[in-house]
Parts: C-alpha cells; structure tokens; sequence
C-alpha cells in the first residue's frame, strides 16, 4: 500500500508539471513576434522569451494644494509668528515675567496672467497682531526690540497691483503698500529683531503697521544700477493738544538709486543704495512746535557678501551691513542714525540654512542724547516650514535717559 501511494502521488506531480509546461508553451507560442512567425520553421527560434503585456500606470493628478494652485495663477501663504521676551536687568519699577506677541500673516498672490484676467499681479494681505509688547512695559527705547512692536490690530495691510515691463528691467507698484519693501532693503540685515534694521529711523516712510497708497517705479537701464522712485500719501500727525484734531499731513516722495559694481559671479559682490526722502507738510518743528513743516533726509546703505551666490540667485556664507540715515534736528525727534553688523548663513556646514548675526544700532535724539542697541542672535531652521531664534540684546540709554536694559528672548516662526 504504500508504495502504491507513493506511485499514485508522483504520477500526480508528473500530470501538474505536463500541464504548467504546456501553459508556459501556448503562452510563448501566443507571444511569438510577427517577423518570427513569416519565418521558415527550421529557421525559427525555438524558445522565446516569454512576453507579458501590461498597461502604463496612471497616476492621478493630485488638486487643490500649493503647487497644483501656483501654476494656475493663484499662491497663499500662511504664517504664525510667536515671541516671548523679557528684560533681565530689572529695577525697582520693573515687573518680573516676560511678554508675548503673536502674528498670524497671510497672503494671496494673483498671477493674472496664468488666471487669463490680463497680465501682472495683484497681492492681497491681511495681519491679526495680539499680545503685549515687551518695549512698553519694561524697556522704553526708541529701537523697539521687536519688529512686531505695536499695539494688537487685526486688518488687511497691503492690496496692490504690479507688473513689469521691457523684460523686467521696468516695474510698477500701485496701491496701498509698505514702502519700505521696495525701498532702503539690506539683505543681509533682514533676520535681526531690532526695528531698526527693517527701516531706518530717521526715514518717515510708510511702513508697519500703518501701510498706504501709493505708486513706485523701478527702472534698471543696465545690470550695475537701479533706479527707484515712490510718491506715498501722508498720514496723520498728532497734535500737541490732546483735544485737537490730527493734522493730515502731505505726500511723501523717495527716491533711490542702487549700485552693483561686482558681477553676483564673484566672490565678493554686494549692492550699494542711496536716497533721499520727503513729506510735505509732514513734521512739527521740535523747537517751535508749529504744525506743517516740510520735512525731508537722507541715507544710504551696504550690503555685501564673500561668497558666490548659488545656481538659485540665493546668497550664503559671511556677509556684513552697513546703514546711516539724518534728518533736520530743528523737526525730527531722530536727526541722525548708523547701524551695521555680519550676518552668516550656513555658518556651521551640516546646517546650512540656519544663521547668526551680531549687529549694533545706534540714533542720536535731538533733545536727550544717544541710544545704542547692540543684538546677538542664531536663527535655527528645524525644518523647512519651522525656525527657532533664541536672541540678545542690549540696549544702552533707552530713548536717551533711560536704564540699561538686558533684553533676552526666543521666537517661532510656523509656516503652512
């Protein structure tokens, strides 16, 4: 019996393994190409590869996120900045614990074009600001600290329209806008927290929180100059008396002119700015107090960097600042300012888009003195939507008189 079963058993096996053949075979012999076919069958190639048909995979088209939406005209962004600072060199006055400040930042960018509605850009934002400011409750320097220094607001900021002309070398600006985005812009001074470095103090611009209408042109006739002009309108001045009304003042007009004198190829190049600034009927006099005085200045700026700028126009490595601005002490609270600073991104090789910077600011007020702010800071980019900024800074004589601040803090930037 039991060889029996065991004969039974490999004549099974035998029959399974005629059929598998046979199967492979028809496959084979099914799969055979035309030009064998035609062939004389002595000539035929008697085994095949074995061909088997498949359909092309379609992967579906993913809808409706950033950059399904950016190539058909429309880009957001969404933003969550988060600071909390405190001053460590405290007096009898000074209360412990620290501030906080929140930003939510959003923006909608129209690519007309794209969009078939004609050409150009149109751009709206809006900023939700909420929280206290650390320089109202416990410094009390001219030089806010922060950047986001003000009072808790929540607005549309900017809404406006541009476009470029003559391959680029012709843009335009129209509508309600910070005019320091176009105007006295130093790159490498753009990461420090200190307000001073974002606008210069002793420029009247309209910039934040307080954005207006107005129009700008730039034209660059050849790779090694720009030149820029802007006409804003005025905002309101507060009186002396508490009980009148704000004066209106007149518009405000700049102008600038931009200078790269090394090729972005090299590895020292940078760019060299300088402008002149008006607002007419825009000032009261700090030694008369009489409303509707022209006013006006001018600075100047350099930024440069020691190393190459990579395939993307991005500029990295060591790179150093330098800012100075004055205006009439007969009308300005500031009459004079210079900051500068280095700035180094990628500084330590496995991360190269964090950064450190070290900068000193310093204005001159016209009635009580000298105020300098000296900031340290390290920008650590966890990720590519998430930076951490541990940052110092000391402020020696706020607004002139005031007591030496230690001024110590950290902010998160979230980007969705």
């Amino acid at each position: 019996m039991p060889f029996l079963f065991s004969f039974r058993f490999f004549k099974a096996l035998c029959c399974l393994l005629l059929s598998v053949s046979a199967t492979v075979l028809l496959a084979q012999q099914d799969a055979v190409p035309t030009e064998h076919a035609l062939l004389d069958p002595e000539f035929a190639p008697r085994f095949l590869p074995l061909v088997v048909k498949t359909e092309p995979v379609i992967v579906p088209e993913r809808r409706f996120n950033r950059e399904w939406l950016a190539e058909r005209g429309l880009a957001f962004a969404f933003s969550y900045t988060a600071e909390a600072f405190t001053n460590v060199r405290r007096d009898g006055n000074s209360r412990r614990g620290a501030e906080y400040l929140g930003s939510v930042d959003t923006t909608l960018e129209f690519s007309l074009g794209k969009l078939g509605l004609g050409r150009g850009q149109l751009v709206v934002s809006a900023q939700s600001l909420h929280g206290r400011s650390i320089n109202d409750s416990r410094v009390g320097a001219f030089q806010g600290p922060s950047n986001l220094d003000n009072a808790g607001f929540s607005k549309f900021t900017e809404m406006w329209y541009g476009d470029s002309y003559l391959d680029e070398r012709i843009r335009i600006k129209i509508g309600r806008q910070y005019a320091d985005a176009d105007f006295n812009v130093t790159e490498n001074a753009s990461e420090f927290l200190n307000s001073s470095y974002g606008l210069i103090p002793t420029i009247l611009s309209p910039t934040y929180p307080t954005p207006m209408l107005g129009a700008s042109v730039w034209a660059k006739p050849a790779k090694w100059i720009s030149v820029g002009a802007g006409v804003f309108r005025g905002g309101e001045l507060e009186p002396i008396d508490e009980t009148a009304r704000p004066m209106k003042q007149g518009l405000f007009t700049m102008a600038e002119v931009k200078l790269n004198p090394y090729s972005s190829s090299s590895g020292f190049h940078g760019v060299l700015s300088v402008g002149v600034w008006q607002q007419a009927k825009g000032a009261r006099s700090t030694l008369t107090g009489m409303p509707a005085v022209r006013n006006g200045g001018v600075y100047a700026t350099a930024d440069h960097w020691f190393r190459r700028a990579n395939s993307a126009g991005e500029n990295s490595g060591p790179g150093f600042f330098l800012q100075a601005g004055w205006a009439p002490a007969d009308r300005n609270e500031i009459t004079a300012y210079i900051g500068g600073g280095l700035a180094w991104r990628g500084l330590i090789p496995p991360r190269s888009n964090d950064s450190v910077g070290l900068g000193v600011t310093q204005v001159k007020l016209s009635a009580s003195g000298r105020e300098t702010a000296t900031e340290v800071f390290y920008r650590w980019q966890v990720s590519k939507r998430f930076a951490v900024q541990p940052d110092l800074q000391f402020v020696n004589r706020p607004y002139g008189t005031g007591r030496n601040a230690v001024v110590a803090g950290i902010r998160t930037v979230l980007e969705m």
